[in-house]
């Protein structure tokens, strides 16, 4: 399941702040910001810098060590929610989340995804079924 607010609380900007500060977890580096989570993994922004906006969202599986690296899975949080709400969907519609149509759907949604990065989403469907 994507938990956008990885710590059941009534107030995400306080939430966020204690991801990343005192709660702040070993696997997150200082480029991030932890955002949610999947299932035991974070999913990060990289941070931007004065002026500039980065916002590209990436995976940090912490659970089973396939991924050693966060891997890229969107250029933005806009994107990364338009591919994780068609899955979810398809998931509450009980149809299978086949990992080529996801894969299809980030592709489209960003023609430069990473080979990693496609093998994440695949991997992130294979969770939902």
């Amino acid at each position: 399941m994507l938990e956008l607010m990885p710590i059941p609380s009534d107030d995400i900007i306080e939430t966020i702040r204690q991801l990343n500060g005192d709660q702040k977890s070993p696997y997150v580096s200082e480029q991030y910001v932890h955002v949610a989570n999947f299932e035991g993994d974070l999913v990060l922004l990289v941070k931007g810098e004065d002026y500039h906006d980065d916002g590209r969202v990436f995976f940090r599986d912490i659970s089973s060590g396939y991924f050693r690296e966060p891997v890229c899975l969107a250029n933005g949080f806009e994107d990364f929610i338009v591919i994780a709400a068609n899955l979810d969907q398809r998931s509450l519609e009980g149809l299978d989340a086949e990992a080529e149509v996801f894969t299809d759907i980030a592709k489209i949604v960003n023609p430069a995804l990473s080979d990693d990065g496609q093998k994440c989403w695949g991997r992130i469907c294979e969770m939902f079924t």
